[in-house]
């Protein structure tokens, strides 16, 4: 089993209320924890003010590509779940994932 944590901040224009789309998000991403095997420890931090929103969770599987497909797709329907849509999803994380700041030099694998 691998797990990797997954987090992404989003900037949001609404014509709804902030705080509407900041709950909506909310409730969505840690009613997808509670009801999935694959995916823990769910955060969410932000600002209404800037219209920002951070969303965090991890996610597990058989391999790396398949935690992070986990997280990713978490983190993705709580969007939606609020009414947001994410054209060009694929590409934005995979430019995310190519961009690390940090190299591998050793992996241990923590079992979840």
């Amino acid at each position: 089993m691998q797990a990797i944590q997954m987090r992404l901040t989003f900037e949001f224009v609404s014509e709804q209320e902030p705080q509407r789309i900041f709950d909506l998000v909310t409730e969505a991403l840690f009613d997808m924890e509670e009801a999935s095997d694959s995916l823990h420890d769910a955060g969410v931090s932000g600002s209404l003010d800037d219209c920002t929103i951070s969303l965090a969770i991890v996610g597990t599987g058989d391999t790396l590509e398949q935690a992070s497909a986990n997280a990713s797709s978490a983190i993705r329907a709580a969007i939606h779940h609020s009414g947001g849509a994410t054209p060009g999803w694929e590409e934005t994380v995979d430019g995310a994932r190519s961009q690390a700041v940090f190299s591998f030099l050793e992996q241990t694998s923590i079992p979840a």
